[in-house]
This record gives structure tokens, C-alpha cells and sequence, in this order.
């Protein structure tokens, strides 16, 4: 005698959808009432019964929130970016194509240094302030450095694999390398002048901790784009990748000088610090621009070796 038994259902449980706006007043609804869940807390007004109803209300409505906010942060977002990419095929070139991503953004880096190195020359112009010259002259470097790779980008795509191309490419990355190695001294000039306390930045009241947000966003993005561009085997990717990483400690330095600057209250040693950490950020920067002259040569050796 043969059994039927019910057959198991895969079917995930999940909350009806809402809609936008009920979602927005959701959301709302539980900030007010986890706001008063606290004021309650810190200092009971109601009675008992108002404050288990505020308390339930609140954590349900967190519970509700949260299962929907992570509706909204992926589903949704997904739906949106599938939906810009199906509409706009610039769009869909800048998501789906890592080499075009990679050049486009590091236009805007190119011109954001180029505005550094003004900005910073020309206030250390009418400051007469060394610092601010020797920063200017770096960031004029980076600017070289991602102009030629911007220009030598947007003329090749990540799927061509000619033989001549690729050699260009390497040589480009060594160049690149040299120019960072380069760059270093510029970069020493700088931290002689942080240790003789002839330089620094501050900045004015709070915004010391947005810049310092920011700087650390940098630090973290520019380690996984270089691990990201490495596994790629482009070395101009990795060239591109390699400058935002000096790009992003550089850039940690001036934070440090600020941070001093703001909360040392003269326990700290600032010239201390600033030489150890400039020396630091000296010699990674050049690590980074001799092992790409290095990895530049065994790749053209490898190349010649296969052709």
C-alpha cells in the first residue's frame, strides 16, 4: 500500500509588500516611537499600560523596519540598477566593463588632483608656505601620472590582447613606477618640513572628522582595488590602482598633521609623529614604485619569452 504523503514546501516566508509610501510611513512611526520608548526610559511620564504599549509598538516596529529597510537595500537597489542599465547602455558599459570603470573614475581623480595642486600652490603662494608648495608639486605628479595612463586607457579595451599593446602597457607601467619612484623625493621634502614643523593642515571645527571618514574610505577602497586589478593581470589597471593607494597615504599624512594639530593639546609630539609616519608612507611609496619597475621587466621577459 503506497503512502501519499504531503510534499514539502520550499516556499520562503515573506511579509506582503508595501508600497513605497506605507514603507516611508513605517519607517517614520518607528523612530517616533522608539524616540519615546527612550524618553520613557530615561523618565517614566505615562503610566505602566502606555509604556508596554510604546515598548511593544517600538519593537515591533523596528522588527518590521528591518525586515523591510533590507527589502529596500538589496532587492530594491538591484531592481533599480537593473533598471538604469537596461534603460541606458552608457549605464550598462560603466557596470559590466571593469577597464571602462576604471579609466572613467580616474578622470575625476585626475581632475581633483589637478585641483589640488592649484589650490595647494596657490595658498602657499600668498601663505609663503613651503608645505603647501611641496604638496602642490606632488599632487602635479599624480596628475602627470594619471593623464598619461587616462590617455593610453580610453584607446584600448580590457578584451584586446595584441602582443604590441601589451608591451605598450607594461612599458607604461614602468614608467609609472619610475615616476612614483620619483615622487618620493617630493614626498620627502614634505615630511622634512612636518619634522621642522614648517607644515600641516587644519581644518576648522568638526569637519576634521568627516575628512577623516573620507581618508579611511580611500585607504580601504584603494587595498581592494589594487587586490581586484592584480587578479585582472592589467598592469595598466594595476598602475591606476597603485596610485590611489600612494594617493590615499598621502592623504592619511596630511589627516595625521590635522588630527595633531586639533586634539595634541600639547601632550603628543607632533614632530615625532609626523617623521614617523611620513618615513613610513616614504618607504612604502617607494616599495610600491620599485616592485613596479621590477614586475614590469619580468613581465616583458615572460612576453618575449611566449612570443
Amino acid at each position: 500500500m503506497k503512502l501519499n504523503l504531503p510534499e514539502k514546501s520550499n516556499k520562503k516566508f515573506e511579509l506582503p509588500r508595501l508600497s513605497g509610501g506605507f514603507r516611508l510611513m513605517l519607517y517614520g512611526v518607528t523612530v517616533l516611537c522608539s524616540a519615546c520608548s527612550l524618553l520613557e526610559t530615561m523618565g517614566s511620564h505615562l503610566g505602566d499600560a502606555a509604556d508596554m504599549a510604546i515598548y511593544v509598538a517600538a519593537g515591533c516596529g523596528v522588527l518590521l523596519s528591518g525586515y523591510y529597510l533590507y527589502y529596500d537595500l538589496t532587492v530594491g537597489i538591484k531592481k533599480m540598477v537593473k533598471d538604469v542599465r537596461d534603460k541606458y547602455a552608457l549605464a550598462d558599459r560603466i557596470y559590466g566593463d571593469y577597464h571602462y570603470r576604471t579609466v572613467l573614475f580616474t578622470t575625476f581623480s585626475f581632475l581633483i588632483n589637478v585641483f589640488y595642486a592649484i589650490s595647494n600652490g596657490i595658498f602657499g603662494w600668498f601663505q609663503h608656505s613651503a608645505w603647501l608648495g611641496t604638496l602642490s608639486a606632488y599632487y602635479l605628479v599624480l596628475s602627470v601620472m594619471r593623464f598619461g595612463l587616462i590617455r593610453y586607457g580610453w584607446k584600448i579595451s580590457d578584451k584586446q590582447t595584441d602582443r604590441k599593446l601589451k608591451l605598450r602597457e607594461i612599458r607604461i607601467y614602468r614608467n609609472i613606477g619610475i615616476l612614483m619612484l620619483m615622487n618620493t623625493i617630493v614626498l620627502d621634502g614634505a615630511v622634512l618640513l612636518l619634522v621642522h614643523s614648517e607644515g600641516g593642515k587644519s581644518y576648522p571645527g568638526t569637519l576634521v572628522f568627516a575628512v577623516a571618514a573620507y581618508t579611511f574610505y580611500k585607504i580601504i577602497m584603494s587595498v581592494i582595488h589594487m587586490v581586484k586589478a592584480k587578479r585582472l593581470k592589467s598592469p595598466l589597471l594595476v598602475a591606476v590602482r597603485n596610485i590611489g593607494y600612494a594617493d590615499a597615504l598621502v592623504s592619511m599624512l596630511s589627516l595625521q598633521t590635522a588630527m595633531l594639530v586639533s586634539f595634541s593639546d600639547g601632550v603628543l609630539d607632533p614632530r615625532r609623529l609626523n617623521g614617523i609616519s611620513g618615513a613610513a608612507v616614504c618607504v612604502i611609496v617607494s616599495f610600491v614604485g620599485i616592485y613596479m619597475i621590477y614586475s614590469a621587466d619580468k613581465q616583458k621577459k615572460l612576453l618575449l619569452e611566449e612570443s
